[in-house]
């Protein structure tokens, strides 16, 4: 046996150990990186779902604690969530025949005796593994109860399976050109051969960005290349992985916290500087201003994560909208005095009822205002006003938010309503296209008329329940 033929064989077999070791120390790389999202997406989420739910439990609040219970099964990678008092009472679980069942077994009690986030493992079906992530709940310094949530690697294995059938192809197409290589050109494949060993080393230490240096024109640089595509094609389906995890997440707690808390924040805030306007007590004054600061502290924090947003279900019921203008008029009257901006009134009476959820209807109206505010900083007028109206032939309402603000370009004009689309910094980009949502699963519409530097007119039409008074429109013209 020829040198050359030696040598062949003898770099066909480092080849495939190399390819071997680096699929193998891939694989088990990215399973590593998966259960560390895995834990790390259940402690983030257990740990908010239990700041935000220990104080229902406090009230025996139970519906809302089974709507954020709720909200979080909605992740298609979590089993259970559930919450237990300080004796290992089941309040609420997503399994509602668990309710008012004690539970006493090993796992239980050491969730019941943390005092912070505990993950545990649990072997699964089918060579899974399931997650419980146990989160305390505290009120006043003292734990009241535990939030716990299951969280399954099923969904991750299938992923994981995929990943390792790519990169078993990709290992193979590496070695079946590194074999090509070093039958036809088994003398000059000792230094890209050294190349490629420092890229598995490379690999093997965890660094993805690994790209081969081999300038070679034949299969050896094809093996280079591939090492490199394989390294490349790891890192995205990893990327992709963990950002498709942060939006369900994100997408998860938005809908079933942040839209629910935000706008009565708002109210807490108002209602709080009035308290402070409207008084002297020094105890009063430095608890309305803790109020005031504890009230954005949180809405700070709910904004991280107000990414993406699922719609609430309807509580649909027969609606005055003048008296609910008049309700949020009177919150916002201190933020408008604190701006220098002139509050109107144009509120037709009587007005045709509308069948509506009174909740988020009165979030449209306070998200508009708030924008005609922000779009105003040097002061101005801030008009809201109502009107029997009829489009298409359909008696209905229409409630329209005036500035005489900034007004818009034509090309933001044309985004404003998409999601993510923000001129302001650190904005969301969600607060209309949120509201137009909103007036359209009522059955209604939302438009805009603005011209730069005169101001914005937002007009929202909600069809009557029944027949309306006499009906009229308003001008498209911005005053």
């Amino acid at each position: 046996m020829n040198l050359s033929t030696k040598f062949a064989i003898a770099a066909t077999a480092l080849t495939a150990f190399i390819v071997g070791g680096v699929t193998l120390i891939a694989v088990q790389r990215e399973q590593r990186m998966i259960a560390q999202e895995i834990e790390r997406k259940g402690t983030v989420l257990a740990d908010t779902l239990a700041m935000s739910s220990v104080s229902a439990l406090m009230s025996y609040d139970y519906a809302t604690l089974k709507r954020f219970l709720e909200a979080a099964k909605k992740d298609p990678g979590i089993t259970y969530a559930m919450v237990l008092d300080s004796t290992g009472l089941i309040k609420m679980h997503t399994d509602l025949k668990e309710i008012g069942r004690y539970v006493s077994d090993d796992i239980s009690a050491r969730a019941l005796d943390t005092d912070e986030v505990l993950v545990q493992r649990l072997p699964e079906g089918s060579g899974g593994m399931l997650y419980d992530v146990a989160a305390p709940m505290v009120a006043a310094g003292r734990r009241v109860g535990v939030l716990r949530l299951g969280l399954s690697t099923r969904g991750m294995q299938t992923a994981l399976q995929r990943s390792r059938n790519q990169i078993a192809l990709i290992g193979l197409a590496a070695l079946v050109l590194g074999i090509g290589g070093a039958v036809t050109m088994a003398r000059r494949i000792s230094r890209p051969l050294r190349e490629l060993v420092v890229g598995a080393k490379a690999v093997a230490r965890g660094d993805l960005t690994w790209r081969a240096r081999v300038r070679a024109r034949d299969e050896v640089g094809e093996v280079a290349s591939a090492f490199g595509f394989m390294a490349e094609n790891l890192q995205n389906h990893i990327d992709e992985k963990v950002r498709a995890d942060r939006l369900v997440t994100l997408g998860t707690l938005a809908a079933g916290i942040a839209h629910e808390v935000r706008n009565p924040l708002e109210a807490i805030k108002g209602a709080a500087q009035v308290i402070e306007k409207s008084g002297t007590d020094p105890t009063v004054q430095k608890f309305t201003r803790i109020i005031k600061d504890e009230v954005t502290e949180l809405d700070g924090f709910l904004e991280g994560f107000l990414r993406f947003a699922r719609p609430a279900p309807l509580a649909l019921e027969s609606l005055d909208v003048g008296e609910l203008a008049e309700d949020t008029l009177v919150l916002l009257e201190p933020l408008c005095s604190d701006h220098e901006i002139t509050l109107m009134r144009e509120l037709a009476d009587p007005l045709p009822t509308v069948t509506a959820d009174p909740h988020q209807l009165k979030q449209v109206l306070m998200n508009l205002c708030l924008n005609a505010i922000q779009a105003m900083p040097g002061g101005g007028t801030l008009t809201v006003a109502s009107r029997p109206a009829v489009q298409d032939g359909r008696n209905g309402v229409e409630l329209q938010v005036r500035d005489t603000g900034t007004g818009m370009t034509e090309s933001i004009r044309r985004e404003v309503f998409e999601p993510f689309f923000t001129t302001k910094a650190g904005g969301s980009g969600l607060g209309l296209a949120v509201s137009r949502s909103i007036v359209e699963r009522h059955g209604g519409r939302i438009s805009m008329t603005t011209k730069e530097g005169r101001g914005t007119a937002m007009t929202v039409w909600l069809p009557a329940t029944g027949i309306g008074t006499e009906v009229a429109s308003f001008s498209e013209e911005v005053s």
